[in-house]
């Protein structure tokens, strides 16, 4: 099917959900096999509305029963799907509802951890990121742009510019304090002032949700059925898969820290 068309005809199936037609169950199975085709732009649309699904779904009360259909879904494809862009999707998409706290439970965190034992390196560590406290959507995100060699989609978007939450930022010194409170006319002084309060409360959010990283990462790990077998099982599964385990030492490491 031409892409251009085929964004079309998912747009319109999200205006029947948006508007009662259709439920988020029926289509679930749908957006997932949408997740494996190589069309970034669909992949990115596609994500954008399961969250936003999800997140109106729960606004008044707790849906439950699409919180576990979808949950279901995106836990199966992070953990064994064939196609590993659809994997690294789904499990940005869970990392990104327990980051929003739309999703805090036991069945979000083993679906995670299912990820660990993906065939795809590239997956199965974004998935134990995700239990360090790192921002498992941002990886996956970022391993998606790295293969956008695959996409026919034409969706040019870069994905630079994304990495602030793991890099220090910098928040205004005091030439820009300096600037704001003492030079030019009253109005400009008013214009500056609000920019640095903006840039203040930049700064407040980034700490913020440094400091928060941590606890979120080991709190999905004390909801795990067995961390042991989710978790450390994994190098197991390497050894055998590779024939031996070659593996990166970033990535070795990484496993020799779960099992300590």
């Amino acid at each position: 099917m031409d892409p251009p068309l085929r964004l079309a005809l998912a747009k319109s199936l999200m205006l029947l959900r948006n508007r009662g037609v259709v439920s988020g169950e029926e289509l679930l199975p749908l957006w997932v096999s949408c997740l494996r085709l190589r069309d970034k732009s669909l992949r990115k649309l596609v994500c954008a509305h399961v969250v936003a699904d999800v997140k109106r779904s729960n606004s008044k009360r707790r849906d439950d029963r699409l919180n576990r259909a979808a949950q279901a879904a995106l836990g199966s494809s992070a953990s064994s799907d064939e196609s590993s862009a659809a994997a690294r999707a789904s499990l940005g998409l869970l990392a990104e509802l327990w980051r929003r706290r739309l999703w805090r439970d036991a069945r979000t965190a083993n679906a995670v951890a299912g990820g660990c034992s993906h065939a795809d390196e590239r997956v199965a560590v974004s998935a134990l990121k995700f239990f360090l406290g790192e921002d498992a959507a941002e990886a996956a995100a970022g391993d998606e742009s790295s293969s956008d060699d695959d996409d026919d989609g034409g969706g040019g978007e870069g994905g630079g510019g994304k990495g602030s939450s793991t890099l220090p930022f910098a928040g205004p010194g005091k030439a820009d304090i300096y600037k704001a409170t003492a030079l030019g006319t009253a109005s400009s002084k008013k214009k500056k002032q609000a920019k640095l309060k903006r840039a203040m409360a930049s700064v407040k959010r980034a700490a913020k949700r440094e400091r928060s990283a941590t606890v979120d990462g080991f709190a999905a790990l004390q909801l795990l059925h067995d961390p042991q077998v989710s978790l450390t099982g994994f190098s197991v599964f390497r050894f055998f898969f590779f024939g031996g385990g070659a593996f990166p030492l970033q990535n070795s490491l990484l496993l020799h820290f779960f099992e300590e």
